[in-house]
């Protein structure tokens, strides 16, 4: 019985690291927006007035859409 106890665990444990190194970074996402996907982050009708920060270096795409934005640099 302790056996199989014991296989369970590391099954679990074994799912819970894979979980973590399959999806770096989704658990992070800027304060007031949306990520649905990893690799996305949505900010639409959010008031924004500026780009917000803590976007992760993985994204591609970012969602900005209908806020108050009025000028975008290079350096955003």
């Amino acid at each position: 019985m302790q056996k199989r106890g014991r296989e369970v665990s590391c099954l679990l444990i074994s799912l819970t690291a894979i979980c973590l190194v399959v999806t770096p970074g989704s658990r992070v996402c800027p304060r007031r927006c949306a990520c649905y996907v990893p690799t996305e982050v949505h900010c639409t009708f959010r008031y924004l007035t500026s780009i917000p920060d803590g976007i992760p270096a993985n994204v591609e795409r970012v969602n900005l859409g209908y806020n108050s934005l009025t000028r975008l640099t290079e350096n955003d």
